[in-house]
């Protein structure tokens, strides 16, 4: 819903001053977006109708559904999830450290809690103790290493998926000729979004080359929302003096080849756990 619309009709000046009410009176979640949206958490019957009431009055804290920040403790990741799943994008410490990681990373989720926060936590604070293990007793190493670390399951999912020098789940990247242009690492970020029924992040890449033009720019937005199993993902670029043709990777492991589907306009791919 268009907010200036709302508010004009409560006659309010913006902000939380309503609440959304169901046929029978309960508060309903909402959230006010960056882009001057109203979301609203509907619930309806297939082939029925729902009325909800708009009115004015201090609205609830809802439970969040949709979380994200940037981790300097682990190299700039940007992480984000909802109730279904988690994701990742790397960030400027993760490319000034060499390493080569281009695409989105996909974390696993059996719960609909928040648990990013959880399974960066207990990682990093276990990661000293397991380097000093590997000196001393490196089978109780690997034991603290599997009870702690977030890719292995402990209840609640994982991180099963390898990025590493590819495009990820869903990168965009240029395409020169049949060669990939890899985006490397966002160069800076803005959370627009954040709950509790939409995260959203917008980030700004480093300047790359594209045949003659020597300063293209590329932006994306991030979007994620509660119940969804996709990310919605707008992308444009700056600095193209030329049509250019884009690609979307979706990496498929050794592990399975043939589980691969090539559609129309999806491609989908069961990555073996």
């Amino acid at each position: 819903l268009n907010a200036a619309q709302v508010y004009a009709k409560l006659g309010i000046s913006g902000g939380r001053q309503f609440v959304v009410v169901n046929a029978v009176g309960q508060q309903v979640p909402y959230q006010i977006t960056y882009d001057g949206k109203i979301l609203v958490e509907a619930t309806v019957r297939p082939q029925g109708k729902a009325v909800l009431t708009f009115m004015k009055g201090v609205p609830n804290d809802f439970k969040n559904t949709c979380y994200g920040r940037m981790y300097p403790e682990r190299v700039d990741d940007i992480a984000w999830e909802n109730d279904r799943g988690a994701y990742r994008c790397y960030g400027p410490a993760l490319q000034r450290s060499g390493e080569k990681a281009f695409g989105n990373d996909v974390w696993l989720k059996n719960t609909s809690e928040l648990v990013v926060e959880k399974r960066y936590y207990v990682e990093d604070i276990n990661k000293p103790v397991i380097a000093a293990l590997k000196k001393s007793n490196p089978a109780a190493a690997d034991s603290l290493n599997m009870l702690t670390s977030y890719h292995f399951d402990h209840g609640d999912g994982l991180d099963c998926y390898k990025v590493g020098p590819t495009l990820g789940c869903g990168t965009p990247a240029l395409m020169d000729g049949d060669n990939l242009v890899f985006p490397y690492c966002y160069k800076e970020y803005e959370l627009l979004d954040n709950g509790p029924l939409r995260f959203s992040v917008a980030l700004t890449y480093h300047p790359t080359t594209y045949k003659q033009d020597t300063q293209v720019v590329e932006h994306r937005i991030l979007s994620l929302d509660k119940g969804s199993n996709f990310n919605k993902m707008t992308v444009w670029y700056e600095g193209l003096t030329q049509p250019a043709r884009v690609a979307s990777g979706v990496v498929v492991h050794s592990e399975d080849t043939k589980s691969v589907q090539l559609g129309k306009k999806f491609v989908s791919y069961a990555d073996p756990t």
